[in-house]
């Protein structure tokens, strides 16, 4: 399994990606702005003139099995691989209720309501 990676997401006048749509999809939308910085490791330091900061930590492994494990690790590449020009960053707020779930009850979302796992295989 790999190690959990700490990242932020931050958003402001300048940074490594340039943001050319923000739309929100349910709830409250976030804040403009013209570019998009990441940010790794727990202790990275945040600039003060961001518009949001999104903190997270990589843990894609949490609801996979061990097929979906091997084939992620053999294709998943860095967050700052120079071959890469787009991307879309979506950022999902989780509810008590979420976390109240058992795994298996949350893996089920993600397969079999969503198909987040076999979307995201495909894109790999």
């Amino acid at each position: 399994m790999p190690v959990p990676l700490h990242v932020s997401f931050t958003a402001s006048s300048r940074g490594q990606w340039r943001i050319t749509r923000n739309s929100p999809v349910i709830g409250e939308g976030m804040p403009s702005a013209d570019f998009l910085s990441i940010l790794e490791g727990k202790d990275a330091s945040v600039p003060a003139e961001c518009s949001w900061v999104l903190r997270g930590t990589t843990s894609n492994t949490r609801y996979t099995n061990k097929s979906e494990l091997d084939s992620l690790v053999a294709q998943q590449a860095g967050l700052h691989r120079t071959e890469a020009t787009c991307a879309a960053l979506i950022p999902i707020r989780k509810t008590a209720e979420w976390w109240d779930m058992a795994q298996d009850e949350r893996r089920a979302i993600f397969e079999e309501q969503s198909r987040h796992i076999g979307i995201g295989h495909e894109y790999l």
